[in-house]
């Protein structure tokens, strides 16, 4: 049996990998039938592929059911159910706790998440959130630089539309305070 659901397990994360979302979340529920621990990889794999069939209860419930609320999947998922919801208050919660465990984030999830995120900014682009996003991640995660560039462009873009306004205030505080000295 160990090595069936082995199988399952592996045919559903190389299906996602090559965008097959029914066939890997038919094979991932199958190994999750007989296999109950908590596997990060398949429910952050479900929640993908139940977001790419336009199932968005679906993803949010496999994103819930992560046990680790610190481990890095679950709170990039729910930063970005943040940004889709418009609760751009709870996407920037979820940032900040991104940045209490930055030394257990690997470097393999963030580039899929800025290239997930990158996807959906080119299919939402009055979406500004998604430059928010993709700005913080690379600065804190990534290139520091571009980041810096990308937050710099969303404070223009933002700072006179009061629902970005946390996020705004977020960069200006906690990125780019003026300098203390200065008077």
């Amino acid at each position: 049996m160990a090595i069936l659901l082995n199988v399952y397990k592996n045919l559903g994360l190389h299906l996602i990998e090559s965008r097959d979302y029914h066939k890997s979340r038919f094979y991932l529920e199958k190994f999750r039938v007989y296999e109950k621990k908590n596997d990060i990889a398949v429910l952050s794999s479900l929640a993908l592929s139940a977001y790419y069939l336009k199932d968005m209860a679906a993803a949010r419930m496999y994103t819930d059911e992560i046990d680790n609320k610190k481990d890095q999947i679950y709170l990039f998922n729910k930063a970005f159910f943040g940004i889709y919801e418009k609760n751009y208050g709870s996407a920037l919660y979820h940032y900040k706790e991104l940045i209490k465990i930055k030394r257990d984030v690997r470097g393999d999830i963030v580039t899929k998440v800025i290239s997930f995120l990158d996807e959906r900014k080119a299919e939402y682009p009055c979406e500004i959130a998604y430059d928010f996003a993709i700005g913080f991640i690379n600065y804190y995660f990534c290139q520091k630089h571009m980041g810096s560039h990308e937050l710099r462009k969303f404070i223009k873009l933002a700072k006179k539309r009061p629902e970005y306004h946390e996020m705004v205030c977020f960069i200006k505080n906690d990125i780019f305070p003026k300098d203390k000295r200065k008077k």
